[in-house]
């Protein structure tokens, strides 16, 4: 087998194959035996077809297509692994010679890993500096006051509801020609007055209600609302209040904190939160240190970003605000009707975000290899198990369900990206 490559603009390669006549000989066999197991030829069992009966059967061009497929497949990965060719995507593939009995030859025009010449990372890394962590005394009562609205406690009143009461109420919706809104009408909703869950001056409207009480009133919508049905038009509601309760919180005392399980006393618990949100806020800092650090090497580095790469961090993109905005209770396609845009539209205005993505992974991978990142079998194995044990009952329940190996591969780089950025971060001044 002659193999002859050719770099292309772009990150892409041309690969010209030859196959010897006498291997493909064994390719045409097999693609008569394909052929004649789908059709009826007399005299012959299925598949044992003599090729030129099979040829007379079906034409020179079916047999032909059949038995290049077969020698493309079976040749091509065996000149990738050798050639140690880092293939992206699916090659596209251009039959250049066939005939029975002689050479078959092809090329392939295939994607590969763009090479990448690293500036001197270590010396940017040194530059980029990390932010200084704190905390103020109202963000760790702020999430004392989030602990202590989880445990409150609620008590029905027989008075009209004021700001920070829970109510109970049924509410239906019309539009302002008296027709029914989607999803306009609720039953035992459970509201927070004050807490602007809904929109514009619909809260207010229930303040003074006592249970039992009914209302009409009116409500305009912003013109930049979601649900474009509704988007800057009014809408009339009724709305009946069935219950009206105080809102109990617990003091915050000693008692309080020990109710939650293992804290001394309030001392202890605001501890604890603090320590918390300093955890959280370095995780951030990391993240962000982790982002501009790669940001300034990628934008050092040269490399030439295969198309292939950038259109596949484009639709990961997308399906992420898909999932975001199911996840909101919304359609994709009205979402994309309400702020006037297309699929293609969103991929153009993050095709900058999704091109500096892929920089920055490859700027990643390289400096791994530099740096002879490894990560172990066993690593990746644990890290698969507790992930997967999150979502299913055991290891063996979720291979029924997902691609395993797809996924132990999507854990090995996420380690390894890890690892790597642990390297870089022994380079700070």
């Amino acid at each position: 087998m002659n193999v002859i490559k050719k770099d292309l603009p772009k990150s892409m390669m041309e690969i010209t194959v030859t196959v010897a006549g006498n291997e493909m000989n064994g390719y045409f066999e097999q693609a008569a035996a394909n052929l004649s197991q789908n059709i009826k030829i007399g005299g012959f069992r299925s598949g044992k077809a003599p090729i030129d009966t099979v040829e007379k059967k079906v034409g020179s061009q079916e047999l032909f297509n059949e038995a290049a497929g077969i020698a493309v497949r079976r040749t091509l990965p065996k000149v990738l692994m050798e050639h140690k060719i880092d293939s992206l995507g699916i090659p596209d593939i251009k039959i250049l010679k066939i005939a029975k009995g002689n050479d078959f030859e092809y090329k392939a025009e295939i994607a590969v890993l763009p090479k990448v010449l690293l500036p001197d990372y270590k010396k940017i890394v040194s530059g980029v500096k990390k932010q200084k962590t704190e905390i103020s005394d109202k963000e760790i009562n702020d999430a004392l006051m989030f602990l202590r609205k989880s445990r409150a406690s609620f008590i029905g009143v027989d008075r009209g509801v004021v700001k920070g009461d829970r109510a109970n109420i049924d509410f239906s919706a019309v539009d302002e020609n008296g027709a029914r809104i989607k999803n306009g009408e609720q039953k035992n909703q459970p509201l927070i007055i004050g807490d602007s869950l809904f929109i514009g001056d619909f809260e207010e409207n229930l303040i003074g209600l006592k249970s039992g009480d009914c209302k009409e009133f009116q409500v305009k919508f912003p013109e930049n609302y979601y649900d474009k049905e509704i988007s800057g038009k009014t809408v009339n509601f009724k709305v009946k209040v069935n219950l009206v309760e105080e809102i109990i919180l617990p003091e915050e005392k000693d008692d309080f904190a020990k109710d939650l399980g293992k804290f001394d006393g309030l001392e202890s618990l605001k501890k604890s939160i603090a320590e918390g949100l300093i955890a959280e806020k370095e995780s951030r800092e990391q993240e962000r240190w982790a982002r501009e650090a790669l940001r300034e090497i990628a934008e050092k580095s040269e490399m030439d970003v295969p198309e292939i790469l950038i259109n596949s961090e484009l639709e990961r993109i997308v399906n992420n605000l898909k999932a975001n905005v199911a996840q909101a209770g919304l359609r994709f396609e009205d979402y994309l009707g309400h702020i006037k845009k297309t699929v293609d539209d969103l991929k153009r205005d993050n095709r900058n975000e999704a091109e500096n993505s892929v920089r920055a992974n490859l700027v990643l991978k390289n400096i791994g290899d530099k740096e002879n990142i490894e990560v172990p079998d066993k690593e990746v194995g644990e890290r698969l198990s507790t992930e997967l044990l999150r979502h299913y009952k055991s290891v063996d329940e979720a291979r029924k369900k997902i691609d395993l190996p797809r996924l132990k591969d999507y854990y090995y780089g996420i380690i390894r990206n890890e690892k790597t950025i642990s390297v870089l971060k022994k380079f700070i001044d």
